[in-house]
């Protein structure tokens, strides 16, 4: 029994430091993982502009106010919030490509189930799928949220993301 124990515990460990390994690497240049819409327009979080989740009275855009972003249509619901995107636009991105930043802690790819629970934290705009990984979000800390997440993250765009040249369609993974 003994040794049964410490063979399952030994190979735990194995699998996790190979994990933690892997996830040491650098964010890939030349791929990205984006949520877009379903009928593959390539427009990025639900046609929301995504410049107004900083002012927290989130809008959606119009296609008459859109940018094409490393293959990505965002929308906007201003000319003036569409040249600031223009501008700077890994400013306003949203994290882990505008999925839940819960399931990038814990190294997974998940919808949105809601537009309504964001945070800005020091500048920079996180999504939360719903009220159950809200309530992670709160009981551990963004903090913490976002340091392994933040790691979790270039794993999961290797993995999982698309050449930055080709046309961009969502993984069948995520959806």
């Amino acid at each position: 029994m003994r040794k049964t124990t410490i063979l399952v515990i030994t190979i735990l460990m194995g699998t996790l430091g190979l994990h933690a390994q892997k996830c040491k690497q650098p964010y890939p240049v030349g791929k990205h993982l984006v949520n877009t819409d379903e009928a593959g327009n390539n427009i990025a979080m639900e046609s929301y502009d995504i410049l107004t989740f900083f002012d927290n009275d989130p809008k959606k855009g119009s296609p008459d106010f859109s940018s094409n972003y490393e293959g990505i249509n965002y929308l906007f619901s201003s000319a003036e919030n569409k040249s600031k995107f223009d501008d700077a636009p890994t400013r306003y991105l949203p994290q882990y490509g505008g999925f839940c930043a819960v399931a990038a802690y814990f190294n997974k790819v998940e919808e949105l189930q809601t537009y309504s629970i964001y945070q800005v934290v020091d500048g920079k705009l996180y999504f939360n799928k719903n009220e159950k990984a809200h309530a992670v979000w709160v009981k551990k800390k963004p903090e913490k949220i976002i340091k392994r997440a933040d790691k979790n993250w270039n794993c999961l765009v290797v993995e999982l993301g698309l050449d930055i040249n080709e046309p961009y369609v969502e993984p069948a993974s995520i959806k």
